[in-house]
């Protein structure tokens, strides 16, 4: 693999939007648990906007807004990964989740 030698014939990765159907479906069904963590963790206020986006998101999942926010933020994924599996910026990113790190890294060319 080193030299060049393997390759891969099909990558069967899944689509968008089978990510976006599983991104509904996990953020429907741990609503009211993502609420409760932000209410405990963070300002009223976010949990209140949080609230209100989780509500619109489950209530509309085929919504344009939430559907270009989807395919931007596949997207910055898509840039993060390659970075670091085929450019070799460091994993560490991934395993610390600071989303600064990972959307400047995204953004960045």
């Amino acid at each position: 693999m080193h030299k060049g030698k393997s390759r891969i014939d099909k990558a069967d990765y899944a689509s968008e939007n089978e990510l976006y159907e599983l991104a509904h479906y996990v953020l429907s069904n741990s609503n009211k648990s993502l609420a409760a963590y932000i209410l405990e963790n963070y300002h009223p206020v976010v949990h209140y906007a949080a609230k209100l986006a989780l509500n619109s998101f489950s209530s509309h999942p085929s919504n344009r807004f939430w559907r270009t926010l989807a395919s931007f933020t596949f997207y910055l994924t898509k840039r993060a990964s390659k970075k670091i599996n085929m450019t070799g910026c460091n994993p560490v990113l991934f395993q610390q989740r600071s989303w600064r790190r990972l959307i400047s890294l995204a953004l960045i060319p």
